[in-house]
Formats: C-alpha cells, structure tokens, sequence
C-alpha cells in the first residue's frame, strides 16, 4: 500500500565564525554598497571588518567564504574631510573665500590665501609664493613652489604659516602687497580609517599600485579574498563584506518540509507507527 507522508526536518541556523586578535570575522556573502555593509554590521554585529596586523590577515584568510575570492569589503576608508595645521593645532578661526572650500575635481587639499586676506582650497601641486613662521614672525618666500615643497622650505625658519586668529591673518595679508597669493600650512590630507575607531594605523596590506583613487572617486577599501592585498574601489560599488565582533543574530530553527513517498505494509494511519516512521526519517 503506498503512502505518502510529510516529514518536517529542523535545521538550526548558525554562522560560521573564525577567532581573531582582536576580531571575531563573519563574511556576509551578500553584495552591498560599503555604507550599507557598515550598517548591516553594525547592526548585526559590531563593525566592519579592521585588519591591524598580519595575524588578522592570517585570520580573515581563514574565514570561511564559500568558496568566494574576489573583492569584499573591510572597514577601511579615505577622509579628506578634516582640515589640519601642520603643527596639529586645532582649526578654530578661518576666513574662507566666498564659495570655499569647494574642492573642485576632489583634488583640492591645500590653501593659499590671496592678496586680500581670504582663503582657498588649491591642488597641493600648484606652484606658489610662501609664508614662513619663524618663531616670533612671518617671513615671505617669493620662490614658487608646491605646497610640500614650501613645508620643506619652511622647515628651515620652523614651519609653514599657521593662522590661529584674525590678527595674524592680518599681519600675514600685509606681507602680501607685491604677490597675489601664498601658501599656509592648512591642508586637508588623504587619510585612510578604520570606521570602528576614526584612527589611522600603521599597519598596511594595499595591492602594488594601491590605493590610486582612479578619476578621485575611489574612497572605500575591499580585501582580495583570495590573497588578503587591499585595494581602493568606488564606496557605492556593490561587494560582499566582511564584519566582526560578537553575532547579535539570534539563532533560529528553519523548518524544511519534504514529501516522501513510502511503501509498507504498516497501517500509517496508526499514530504510534507513524511516529516510530517519522523517528527512523
């Protein structure tokens, strides 16, 4: 006599996790956009993935993948949004142009100030005059240069003009009558972060060539699973992820219904045989 029954096999659900100092690494096979992957693992864990030192590469290296060897995003990012003086101090008082920063072409990192006292961004690469601090004033330097070059140069008196308050800016402004502008020490430099902290670490993996911010709009850093080298990709790219931390996932049963086709001479419609049948399923 044939019968037809249903089974219902409980599979527990669970990640696969590898143990890192100090990182617990989970890959998130799904593709998303970097911002979107820092949300998914701050949500669902703690942060994308750091990679420290060469022990957490091992580590990451280790993390199941399914197989996958490509590109996957890491926690790390490029800022240019965080002006600096050269001497660290914090930027309190500025007098920017009208319009300024405007950072056109993403390429601007640097500022000069005109004749007329006001501010603007520049490409570091620029050939201009500069101003100097010696310690007790400012001293010109008509030689044009680019804006490292001047740091360099300054680097003889103490340092590339910092300016703290108006009053400097004035007396800056008034070694200007015969040059149009100059170079100050503010700039705004390419700096690569990790997300779970905002701090730069010394340690890095970057492919040969990497990072090259093709076309000024490569600002997200993946892993090549395959090698555990770094790249710098497009953040609104989609690439699978890797995060880290504790799981806040909670761990579910998933239920799988499967048809069975069985032939016994057993009465199925007895519940006690149907059960032990079940059991033995």
């Amino acid at each position: 006599m044939d019968r037809t029954v249903f089974v219902t096999l409980l599979l527990t659900g669970s990640c696969v996790t590898s143990l890192s100092y100090p990182n617990l690494y989970y890959f998130v096979r799904q593709q998303m956009t970097w911002k979107a992957a820092r949300i998914y693992c701050s949500t669902y864990f703690t942060e994308l993935a750091s990679v420290l030192n060469l022990a957490n590469v091992t580590t990451m290296m280790n993390t199941p993948t399914g197989g996958y060897t490509g590109n996957a995003w890491i926690g790390l990012y490029q800022s240019t949004s965080r002006w600096h003086w050269l001497n660290d101090q914090k930027v309190g008082y500025t007098n920017w142009n009208t319009g300024q920063p405007d950072n056109i072409n993403a390429s601007e990192f640097c500022v000069s100030m005109n004749s007329d006292g006001y501010w603007n961004d520049d490409s570091c690469s620029e050939l201009k005059p500069s101003v100097c601090f010696t310690g007790w004033s400012y001293y010109l330097i008509k030689e044009e240069m680019t804006w490292k070059g001047a740091v360099t140069n300054c680097k003889v008196f103490l340092t590339l003009a910092n300016i703290p308050d108006e009053m400097t800016n004035y007396e800056i402004q008034y070694e200007l009558s015969d040059v149009s502008e100059v170079w100050i020490g503010l700039s705004r430099p390419n700096e690569w972060l990790w997300s779970h902290t905002g701090r730069i670490y010394r340690y890095l993996n970057w492919q040969p060539g990497q990072p090259d911010n093709r076309n000024g709009k490569e600002n997200c850093a993946t892993v090549v699973v395959g090698d555990g080298t770094w790249t710098d990709e497009q953040c609104n790219t989609a690439f699978p992820f890797f995060c880290y931390g504790i799981s806040k996932i909670p761990t579910t049963s998933k239920a799988m219904r499967v048809r069975m086709k069985i032939q016994s001479s057993a009465n199925l419609e007895d519940p006690a045989c149907n059960a032990t049948l079940q059991q033995k399923v």
